[in-house]
């Protein structure tokens, strides 16, 4: 199954962040993600959607592990998550 970036859209609201429908699909690589203080991106699965590429958004539920970095990211203050292996979650400051 494919993954790709999907940026957090601001959502508020109790575990907005955990809700696949508030990322939107990163159109191209690199993006800007600098800061600690507020979720910016996501690496998650996409249900292919036409030839011209993905859904808009990732697909519903996020997996265990997305979630999980999502968690643990609204009290770590670094950038990247996880730190140890390739970061499925970035984050920015506002």
């Amino acid at each position: 199954m494919p993954r790709g970036w999907f940026s957090y859209n601001g959502a508020t609201g109790s575990n907005a962040d955990l809700a696949a429908g508030n990322y939107n699909y990163l159109e191209g690589v690199p993006f800007e993600c600098n800061g600690t203080s507020a979720i910016c991106a996501i690496y998650a699965y996409y249900n292919a959607g036409t030839i011209l590429g993905p859904t808009t958004n990732p697909r519903a539920p996020l997996t265990p592990h997305v979630q999980n970095y999502i968690v643990t990211s609204r009290t770590l203050g670094v950038n990247g998550i996880p730190q140890a292996a390739k970061p499925y979650l970035y984050k920015k400051t506002l």
